[in-house]
Parts: C-alpha cells; sequence; structure tokens
C-alpha cells in the first residue's frame, strides 16, 4: 500500500485551472464596401495547466455567429469558444489600455470637481467669517463715560482700521469665489468630454457577457490569440481629387482617398487596415439556371354577363388581341459590378477611431497625361464644355467613387467617376467655357420660314445650330449633333447637312455624328440641316425634331 501510494505522488498531476480575465482591442481590420473582419489580439502570459480565458463579448461582431479563434503564437491547445451572458464580473477588469485611461480622466476629473466643492466651501466660510467680524466692529459705540477726545479719536481711528481691512479681505476672497465658479464651470466641461469619451469605447457594462476560451499548455509560456469577428456595419468608398493641370502638355493628378465608416461599437487604436473591393455579405455563389420553356396557345373569349357602366362593356366586346410567342426568362438576383477583379489596399499608417466617427484616409497621388477637347452639344446646352480624354497607364484599377474635380485650383464641381480598370479609357467633364455660346435653331413656318412642310404621309424639316468664339482665341471645337435615322423599312429619312459631318455614328450610337470646327475669336460657324421623312398612309409619325 505504502508503495502504491509513492508510485501514485510520483505520476505527474494536472496543475489546478485558473481563470484570466483580459481585454481584447482590436489589431486588424479587413473593411470591405459594406461589412467588415476585426481581428482582435490578446497577449497573455500563463502557467503550465488548464486555464479559462475570458473576454468581453461586443454584440455586433455577433451578427454572422461567435467569432472564430486562432493561436497566433505559443505551443498551447485552444478549446471550443463558449458564451457566458450575464456574468457578474466587475467590468473594470476587463478593460483596454483606452477604457482604462478614459475612465482614469473620468475619475480624475470627478475628483477635480470634489476638490474644487471642498475649495469653494472654504472660500464661502471665511467670507461668512469676515462678515461676522464687520459686523461686530462695526457695532463699536463709543461709551459714554469716554475719558477725553484723544481717547475717543484712537478708538475710532481702530474701528476705522479694523473695518477697512475686513473690508479689503471681504473683496479679494469674492474676487477668488467668482474665479472659483468660473473654474466650476471649465471643470464640468472636462467632465463631460472625459465621460462622452469613455462612453465612446464601447466600455463593458454591469453584468458583461462573456466569451470564454479553453486552453491546455505543458509549459510556463506567452501565448497569442487571435480572434476574427464578422460585422454587417462599416464599409468605405474612394472619393478623388482631381486636378487639371493645362498648359502644352496637360495632365491630371489624381489625388485617392478613401472614406471610411466603422462598424457600430468599433474601437480602433493603432489598427492595421486593409481595404478590400470584395463583397462577401453580397450574391457569392451564381444563380441555379432555370427551365426557358415557351408555348402558344390560341386565344379565347370569356363569356361573361356584364353589369357596369357603358365603357366597361366596350371594353369587354373589344376583341382580344392574339398573344404573341413568349420566352418567359429568369429575372432573379443582380450584378454587382466591381471591374470583374478583386482589389485589396493595405493602408501604410496604423489607424485610429472609433464607431460613428467621419475618417477620410489619404492614399497616394497619381499624375498623367491627358488630352484636352471642347464640347459642343447645340442641341441641349447653351455652352461648350471642357472635357479631358484620360488613359489609365498604371498597373491597377481606379475605383468609381465621387470625385471632386478642379481646373488648377479653381474648384469645378462634383462629378461621379467611373471605374477605370488599367490600360483603359474615359473622358472627364471640366466645367463649361462660358465663351463659347451654342444656338440651336427649328425653323417655324408660322413666322414665316421654310420650317416644317407636312402632309398626312410627309414631312420635311429644317434645323441649324451655331457656334460662337467669344473667348479672345481660335479655338477647336467638337459639336455633337443626333441626326434622324429610321430603324422600320416604311419609314424613310432623307438627311442633308451642310457642311458634312466628319464623323457618323460615333461611339457606335446610331445617327450621332460629330462635326470638327475651327472657329477664329470672334467668329460663328453654322451647321444646317434638312431632314426629309415619307411614310404610308394610315401611320402616325413619332418624331421630335427638337
Amino acid at each position: 500500500m505504502r508503495r502504491a501510494l509513492i508510485f501514485a505522488a510520483l505520476l505527474p498531476t494536472p496543475v489546478l485551472a485558473d481563470d484570466f480575465y483580459t481585454s481584447a482591442p482590436v489589431a486588424s481590420v479587413v473593411l470591405y464596401p459594406q461589412g467588415a473582419v476585426q481581428t482582435h489580439k490578446i497577449t497573455l502570459d500563463l502557467p503550465a495547466g488548464e486555464h479559462r480565458i475570458f473576454l468581453p463579448m461586443i454584440t455586433s461582431e455577433t451578427q454572422f455567429g461567435l467569432p472564430t479563434i486562432k493561436l497566433g503564437s505559443g505551443d498551447a491547445v485552444l478549446g471550443a469558444l463558449s458564451y457566458l451572458p450575464d456574468s457578474s464580473i466587475d467590468p473594470k477588469t476587463l478593460f483596454t489600455p483606452a477604457q482604462r485611461t478614459a475612465f482614469d480622466k473620468v475619475e480624475a476629473a470627478k475628483n477635480a470637481i470634489k476638490a474644487h466643492g471642498e475649495t469653494l466651501t472654504a472660500v464661502q466660510d471665511d467670507i461668512a467669517a469676515l462678515q461676522g467680524q464687520l459686523d461686530f466692529v462695526t457695532s463699536i459705540s463709543a461709551p459714554s463715560d469716554a475719558a477725553s477726545v484723544e481717547d475717543l479719536t484712537a478708538m475710532l481711528g481702530l474701528v476705522g482700521n479694523q473695518s477697512k481691512d475686513i473690508r479689503a479681505q471681504i473683496s479679494a476672497k469674492t474676487r477668488a469665489l467668482t474665479d472659483e465658479a468660473e473654474r466650476r464651470a471649465e471643470l464640468d466641461a472636462d467632465l463631460t468630454n472625459a465621460q462622452r469619451t469613455f462612453d465612446r469605447l464601447s466600455v463593458p457594462k454591469d453584468n458583461p457577457d462573456l466569451l470564454s476560451i479553453p486552453v491546455r499548455l505543458e509549459t510556463a509560456q506567452t501565448v497569442t490569440i487571435l480572434i476574427d469577428s464578422k460585422s454587417y456595419g462599416g464599409g468605405w468608398v474612394p472619393i478623388y481629387d482631381v486636378h487639371l493641370n493645362e498648359g502644352d502638355s496637360p495632365s491630371l493628378t489624381i489625388g485617392r482617398n478613401f472614406a471610411i465608416d466603422l462598424p457600430r461599437e468599433a474601437v480602433w487604436n493603432d489598427v492595421d487596415l486593409t481595404l478590400s473591393t470584395l463583397r462577401p455579405s453580397e450574391q457569392v455563389e451564381p444563380s441555379t439556371p432555370q427551365a426557358n420553356h415557351a408555348s402558344i396557345h390560341k386565344p379565347a373569349l370569356a363569356t361573361r354577363k356584364v353589369q357596369a357602366t357603358s365603357e366597361m362593356m366596350d371594353m369587354a366586346a373589344a376583341p382580344m388581341a392574339e398573344p404573341a410567342l413568349m420566352e418567359v426568362q429568369d429575372s432573379r438576383g443582380m450584378e454587382v459590378d466591381t471591374g470583374g477583379i478583386a482589389v485589396s489596399y493595405h493602408y501604410s499608417q496604423k489607424v485610429t477611431a472609433l464607431a460613428g466617427d467621419a475618417q477620410i484616409l489619404e492614399l497616394d497621388s497619381r499624375t498623367l497625361p491627358v488630352t484636352t477637347e471642347i464640347y459642343a452639344i447645340p442641341r441641349r446646352d447653351e455652352t461648350a464644355f471642357l472635357v479631358a480624354q484620360l488613359e489609365n497607364t498604371t498597373p491597377e484599377p481606379f475605383l468609381g467613387g465621387a470625385a471632386t474635380i478642379f481646373r488648377g485650383e479653381t474648384l469645378i464641381g462634383e462629378v461621379q467617376m467611373p471605374f477605370l480598370a488599367a490600360g483603359d479609357n474615359i473622358t472627364l467633364p471640366f466645367g463649361p467655357i462660358e465663351g463659347i455660346r451654342l444656338e440651336h435653331i427649328v425653323a417655324d413656318n408660322e413666322t414665316g420660314d421654310r420650317g416644317i412642310i407636312s402632309t398626312t404621309n410627309t414631312r420635311e424639316q429644317d434645323t441649324s445650330f451655331r457656334v460662337t468664339n467669344l473667348t479672345g482665341e481660335a479655338q477647336k471645337i467638337r459639336a455633337f449633333y443626333p441626326l434622324t435615322y429610321s430603324e422600320q423599312e416604311d419609314l424613310e429619312v432623307e438627311v442633308t447637312a451642310t457642311p458634312r459631318p466628319d464623323e457618323v455614328n460615333h461611339d457606335d450610337k446610331r445617327g450621332l455624328s460629330v462635326w470638327d470646327l475651327d472657329v477664329a475669336p470672334g467668329t460663328t460657324k453654322e451647321v444646317t440641316i434638312n431632314t426629309s421623312l415619307s411614310w404610308p398612309e394610315g401611320y402616325q409619325l413619332n418624331w421630335q425634331p427638337w
């Protein structure tokens, strides 16, 4: 028996389990256009044995279920993560360093107000005591058996000097009381600001909900645990500042910025931030293809007794149109265009922010050569506009987003910059040129012009547009105008433009024509267009020349 006990004592025994309470600040974040993955990091010095690590649970980070855990460093075995609601733990044991600092500032502000109150009370007591002394001194009167005039004079001088001295002390104390009252307002503001900062740090509340991580170690060591939580909240959008640098070699300087929105309750203190264009909260698998069934049938007129107004009777008597063959296609699902590729940006600096903050991060700026042109749309506009043709010669895309455009340092306005893949081209606007005036004239035969000539199945219309250069410099202007066309064999269209356009069907848009006009300063260029249409009897024309 003795040998058995000795042998049992020599066997390795498990170390009793310990509980460790800690905060889990965010160390890194992957932010998507909608949603985020936040990685919390715990580093603890743990003894050998089986333990439990408790950390506060943030409700907004459990929309996809409990977070996932993994070992960052150390030689430990992690158990399954579990949830413990309404614990009795003092929430201060779970504070992060930032929360602890904010809490200390709140307590310091409260203590300052308490100390100030004591100071204020002391000053008020001093004033009351001095007022009592003053009342006593001023109540002294000469005795009826005063010895001499000199004695009376000496007594009056003493009373006067004492009164003057006390009043001076009361005045000084009163000024000090006023100063202390102003100081109290400053202390109250300090407490309000400290409390607001503390409240925004998602501090664990009383009886906090906890997450528990079991961990087993063979030897004492430092262990790092990473906790990944997903949330729908938060996101980012690109924002651009686009400056057009004019001159002999025009260029665009494109400043790339990102506006970020933190997930609810998020507290970031020097986190590592990555921005991704992936959208994990949206469709990630292809739609299920459905059968595409076509059928025909003969129309059948339903018989019914009609007891309604005459209008309803007329409708019921009208013949039913024979249905055309119909192919029904499945239209479920929606495609989100991110240019066909996923892009991620790792921000080079650590980010500190709180949920609700408006944060704009500066990424970089790129300067690219451009070709500037002047566009005129006389059918719609009264002035011409400056545009810049840009080719993305960088190896990465420019994401679609809001852009503030400038000519030099002059603000022009806001536009939406489209997605621009590497090697692709876009045209960006840079505001009106007020010195280039446009006119669009549609002739009207009611005023005596040759204008509209129309019969029951023909119509002839004269239109024209003018471009006037008032800038004082010669200008090359591209004027765009849609010439009438028809896709119906029975509708015949004949268009005569003078001068003829330099380009037709621009950008594969049917009928869109372009005139390249060289307009000297103080002169006007005019283009006249005659449009003739004819169609069979029994049809009605649908066309607008203006």
